[in-house]
């Protein structure tokens, strides 16, 4: 993994991840993966190992391009419940919209509990997705809420990824994430509201 590359090597990452995408991993071959990415299978295992290999760097390309980088725009330190309503609805844009689903999610669902050669990549994502939405919650709404909106919110999110995997997208699925952070945003003022009412009777 050490060796200078001869090859652009975002882009070979780019072109495997979204192989793995589409056919999954035993789905895929080495040739199919020489037709995506454009090298032969000696540069692929000179680069990687093998197709495992390049799997975990795939796997871990999405995740750090992908994952991180759609949390730290819309769940970062300083998000709201607007920011993180715009990561959800990202899902229903490209690349997520072209039906080959979350290289994570897809990844879960075929390995199980099999174990797979991308387990603690796939387990940072989890991670992170959790931990950005917890973190958001835990700024704006009242703490005995955050554990509940958290579990209904990942939920939501995984569900979204799955049904687009599916091809199964339905126009009803952005309203129903519009609704669900409109009654967040409703409880939020509403303690708002109440702790301000709290702290002008606490002054007089």
């Amino acid at each position: 993994m050490g060796r200078n590359r001869s090859f652009d090597e975002t882009e070979v990452l780019a072109s495997a991840m979204h192989a793995f995408r589409r056919h999954g991993y035993a789905g895929i071959s080495i040739k199919q993966l020489e037709e995506a990415t454009g090298l032969s299978s000696g540069s692929l295992y000179n680069a990687y190992g093998d197709k495992d290999g390049l799997f975990r760097a795939a796997m871990a390309f999405y995740v750090d391009g992908y994952v991180a980088g759609r949390i730290a725009a819309h769940a970062g330190p300083v998000a709201t419940l607007d920011d993180l309503e715009q990561l959800f609805l990202t899902l229903f844009r490209e690349p997520m919209t072209d039906g080959s689903g979350c290289l994570v999610v897809n990844s879960t669902i075929e390995f199980g509990t099999r174990g797979s050669p991308v387990d603690e990549e796939m387990a940072r994502s989890f991670d992170l997705v959790t931990s950005g939405i917890r973190a958001v919650l835990e700024r704006e709404i009242e703490p005995e809420q955050v554990d509940a909106e958290a579990s209904r919110l990942l939920l939501l999110y995984h569900g979204i990824l799955v049904f687009s995997r599916a091809g199964r997208f339905d126009k009803n699925f952005q309203e129903a994430v519009r609704s669900q952070f409109d009654l967040l945003r409703q409880s939020r003022d509403r303690a708002r509201a109440g702790h301000q009412t709290t702290r002008e009777r606490s002054e007089t």
